[in-house]
């Protein structure tokens, strides 16, 4: 396509879209993109799953048409790529069993993740999903920096319990408590793209170092379904998607340049 514009759909209206918005101020984010808000969870986004897998004539733009999200004179074509951000969040599938007790159908959500991750796996048709485990706040530097291997273990324990107050305690868990998303810096960028990747790697290959591949949504998907989910954001990992492994690096290399030499041109 000529069109380079990106389309991005996240889940919420606020937090993802200043995390986008500081990535752009860092210069290591694409900014050629529009941001609209799904305003409804991952598992929501399986309703318009199902419709687009079930009927080919149907592409991921009319529906967000359809649903008032877009322009109503949008069209694909108007789209280079599209990606999508949301949150694992598997306590939205909180139910009350026979005898009254909450119980989370785990089972079903990673099903209906499997399914999304299966088909929205390429940026230049329906889209390219990302996911955040488990939600949106581990993309901020926790209180495990700059120790890569306390941050490779950095987990929710004991899922079924804890989720519901995990935003409690990242807040607890913050290495800075007063950083909002817009307030990340180009400073704490590089330090959580190089450590997000490296995780992803550690996570999926046992290989701490920076991956040489592309960390595939599938393959963390995998290591995300046991007992424990491991905090990792979906930012980092779509710009080591979108610039390949080489270039990101080069891009962090440069972004630190930067910061040391402030005079030299901008990345």
């Amino acid at each position: 396509m000529a069109n380079q514009k990106f389309l991005i759909v996240v889940e919420g209206e606020k937090a993802e879209v200043q995390i986008i918005q500081s990535l752009k101020n860092s210069g290591l984010f694409p900014v050629n993109n529009e941001v609209i808000a799904y305003c409804g969870d991952i598992y929501q986004l399986y309703n318009l799953y199902k419709r687009l897998s079930e009927d080919d004539g149907l592409d991921i733009i009319g529906l967000l048409i359809a649903q008032k999200l877009i322009s109503s004179t949008s069209k694909r074509d108007d789209f280079a790529e599209i990606y999508l951000f949301f949150d694992y969040d598997i306590q939205a599938l909180t139910y009350k069993d026979d005898q009254g007790n909450k119980t989370i159908n785990v089972d079903l959500g990673n099903e209906q993740i499997n399914r999304m991750l299966e088909y929205f796996d390429d940026e230049t048709g329906n889209g390219k999903l990302f996911i955040s485990y488990p939600m949106v706040e581990s993309v901020k530097k926790c209180l495990c920096y700059p120790d890569l291997d306390t941050f490779i273990e950095c987990r929710v324990e004991k899922i079924y319990d804890y989720l519901s107050i995990f935003k409690q305690h990242y807040r607890q868990h913050a290495f800075d408590v007063n950083c909002g998303f817009s307030r990340i810096d180009l400073p704490q960028w590089i330090e959580i793209i190089d450590f997000s990747c490296k995780k992803s790697n550690a996570l999926t290959t046992g290989n701490k170092n920076f991956p040489v591949d592309i960390v595939t949504q599938y393959d963390i998907f995998l290591v995300q379904k046991g007992r424990y989910i491991y905090l990792l954001s979906a930012f980092p990992l779509m710009l080591l998607h979108y610039y390949g492994s080489e270039k990101l690096q080069q891009n962090l290399l440069e972004a630190r340049d930067k910061l040391a030499n402030p005079n030299t041109a901008p990345i």
